[in-house]
This record gives structure tokens, sequence and C-alpha cells, in this order.
């Protein structure tokens, strides 16, 4: 099985997807949930519970958010 985890940016806030596939040469299944969050820390929390609900220890984040704050070196 593998989990990812989508964040991006939407005019509502953040939009996390989270996407699940079994290994292959297993029964096809595909399935993905989207709700919004208010933080990555809260999408990494779901995309954690659900990876080691399905018994795995990782899980693979595409963060296509922007950053919330300017970088250091622009201050």
């Amino acid at each position: 099985m593998i989990v990812r985890l989508i964040i991006q940016d939407t005019d509502e806030g953040l939009r996390a997807t989270l996407w699940t596939q079994n290994d292959p040469g297993e029964e096809e299944s595909k399935s993905s949930e989207a709700f919004l969050v208010k933080s990555k820390a809260e999408a990494r929390k779901k995309a954690s519970d659900l990876a080691r609900h399905h018994g795995l220890k990782a899980y693979r984040v595409l963060d296509k958010a922007k950053p919330r704050w300017p970088a250091s070196h622009e201050l």
C-alpha cells in the first residue's frame, strides 16, 4: 500500500489530498480524499494516521503550497 499526501494552496486555504494505492501485483485499488486544513502539520498528521492505520511506517508528501512566510534571507 502506498499513501501520498498532496498539499496545495486554494482560495479557501490549504487543500490536502490523501491518496492511497495498493502495491503492484496486488488487486488494484485506488482512493483519494480531499479536505481543507489550517496548517501543513494538520495535513501531515492525518496522512501519518492513515499510513499507520494501514500498518505503514512512512508516507510520501508532495507539497505544492507556497511558503507562508518569506525566507530569512528576504527579510
